[in-house]
């Protein structure tokens, strides 16, 4: 019958048809955005903490995985990479980023970004906390489902036709 139809093809695409005869749709799924957030001092942690939080959007929650000080590590890596997540640097300058500092450390920091990037870890980096913020409320604004909304611009209503010769 085109009712039982309608109700298999409405299931299928993830609706339900109630007893009225009306499309119910599921409310949509949250997306999450995961974080891996590193700094140079425990209250630049706390300031991007807080601040990441102050992200939340209707649509995509933001999640701060672990939060640290000290440079990257391997650590960091596996555990983005693992929750899908990106790494936040901020304000590690040069030493977080392996550029100054010698030996094993830098090995361990080289091998760490080098391992971000085979996994395709995203690493957001800056020592100004609102362009960091600017680039991970990019990540939220992306994380977003797509809703097109229609908009009417005015209306006009036909008083005749009339044919073409």
């Amino acid at each position: 019958t085109p009712a039982s139809t309608g109700a298999a093809a409405a299931a299928q695409a993830g609706t339900q048809t109630t007893e009225t005869g009306t499309v119910a749709r599921p409310p949509p799924v949250r997306q999450e955005l995961r974080l891996v957030v590193k700094a140079d001092v425990s209250g630049s942690v706390d300031a991007v903490r807080v601040l990441v939080g102050e992200l939340q959007s209707d649509h995509v929650d933001v999640k701060v995985l672990l939060a640290g000080v000290g440079p990257l590590t391997l650590n960091d890596v596996n555990l983005a990479a693992a929750a899908g997540g990106h790494l936040v640097a901020f304000n590690l300058g040069a030493q977080g980023l392996g550029a100054s500092v010698g030996g094993a450390q830098r090995a361990e920091i080289d091998k760490a970004i080098a391992n971000a990037k085979s996994q395709g870890v995203q690493l957001l980096t800056h020592n100004i906390i609102y362009h960091l913020m600017d680039q991970i409320r990019g990540l939220v604004e992306g994380a977003a489902p797509y809703v097109e909304v229609e908009e009417v611009v005015g209306r006009a209503t036909v008083a005749a036709t009339f044919p073409l010769s």
